[in-house]
């Protein structure tokens, strides 16, 4: 079985799938996704509905919580893209003090 589900156009990646492809500790994963929601993002929402993706575009991305699509327990695929580019990027790792 393949680590990625797609549903409705979007891919839905399984935890070991991340961590092969984006070659970072599951631990960090789960430190996006609280980021996020301390960031102010609401889980589950899109980004035309989430308050922190609309008032604040360039601030730490979106990451939900993992949830069960088509018989995978994962991850937007696209919004760990997201958080991998950003954590990446500087000498800080892309974290600046004001996005959380």
């Amino acid at each position: 079985m393949s680590g990625v589900v797609v549903v409705d156009g979007i891919q839905w990646w399984t935890t070991a799938y991340a961590v092969a492809q984006l070659r970072v500790d599951r631990k960090l994963i789960n430190q996006w996704v609280l980021r996020s929601r301390r960031a102010g993002h609401v889980p589950g929402a899109a980004p035309a509905d989430c308050p922190r993706c609309r008032d604040h575009p360039g601030g730490f991305p979106h990451v939900d919580p993992p949830v069960r699509r088509a018989g995978v327990y994962g991850y937007v695929g696209e919004q760990l893209l997201a958080a991998e580019a950003r954590t990446s990027e500087g000498t800080r790792g892309g974290v600046v003090r004001t996005d959380v």
